[in-house]
């Protein structure tokens, strides 16, 4: 692996290169910039074509000593936050960190633009850390079944994070395609899971699926967070009921937000129904649309990158 990484660093990256160039003209028509979703694909292709310029991958030019291998993590030696994070930065082929960069810049420029860079920033590592962390736990529970061939693997690559936000974008109803093939966005993803172990055997299957879980955790566990701690601010806030200038106590007065009405909330498509949920999907919609990256706009190579993640 160690040879085949030091060939890689002094092959001719010309493919790349003419990729890459179209896929800057898409992204320099788009209206919004994401600056954290350029910023880290900027980090994935350095980390590629020159890894001694990014500190964490310098330390070994190998994959063996950044992948994420949860045998090595669970043993708890000095690199397992290195595998556990660094992983994810590291790609394998020219082809892999292209798909992989353009990939997650569409749906990027898409959720950044809703949720603002700084939520969005939060999002992604929350997603990187839960998603490996949970092929770590899948991989180590496995072990009690008699089956070690997740345990001793060795991933690397943004997969893992890029189906988690393909989950999350596939909730708001609506059809999507897989190669051509219109379904419901709710199955979307977990045909492309499907479909990609098909073509390319050798990806890892444990990462995608955990990134669909992380996802899931994220739509269909944070609302209910949220209500709960809604509940505790309202069931907190209520002592000082009559208090104070606002006439918290009539209809339609303050809340624990300190804004005019509470949120209502509901469980359709693991949204939590408040105004902010709404704001951030009438702003993927528009993202889309400005983008020209929606149903029927944008360049084929574009959609076609979405569709084979």
């Amino acid at each position: 692996m160690a040879q085949r990484q030091r060939r890689q660093n002094h092959e001719n990256h010309t493919w790349l290169l003419i990729m890459l160039a179209q896929l800057y003209q898409q992204v320099d028509r788009m209206p919004y910039k994401p600056p954290v979703t350029l910023g880290i694909s900027a980090l994935c292709l350095v980390a590629h074509l020159q890894p001694s310029a990014v500190a964490l991958v310098s330390l070994d030019y190998s994959e063996h000593a950044i992948c994420l291998a949860p045998a090595p993590i669970i043993a708890g030696g000095g690199d397992a936050l290195l595998r556990l994070v660094g992983s994810a930065f590291v790609h394998g082929s020219d082809s892999h960190v292209y798909y992989n960069i353009a990939s997650f810049i569409f749906k990027g420029v898409q959720l950044e633009q809703a949720m603002g860079p700084q939520l969005y920033a939060m999002l992604v590592g929350t997603m990187l850390l839960l998603s490996h962390g949970l092929v770590v736990l899948v991989a180590w529970i496995a072990t009690f079944f008699g089956y070690t061939g997740w345990y001793n693997s060795c991933a690397i690559g943004f997969s893992a994070v890029i189906f988690s936000l393909k989950f999350i974008l596939t909730q708001n109803g609506g059809e999507g395609a897989v190669w051509g093939v219109r379904m419901p966005n709710a199955y979307v993803t977990w045909a492309e899971l499907v479909l990609i172990q098909v073509i390319s055997p050798h990806s890892s299957f444990l990462g995608h699926l955990c990134g669909i879980c992380a996802g899931a955790m994220y739509v269909y566990l944070w609302p209910i967070a949220r209500v709960m701690l809604a509940q505790q601010q309202i069931g907190g806030g209520r002592g000082g009921r009559g208090g104070g200038g606002g006439g918290g106590g009539g209809r339609g007065g303050g809340n624990a937000w300190g804004g005019a009405r509470q949120p209502r909330y509901t469980y359709a498509a693991g949204s939590s129904g408040t105004q902010e949920d709404a704001d951030i999907a009438e702003a993927l919609r528009r993202s889309q649309r400005d983008a020209g990256m929606g149903r029927g706009g944008g360049g084929s190579a574009f959609r076609f990158q979405d569709e084979i993640d």
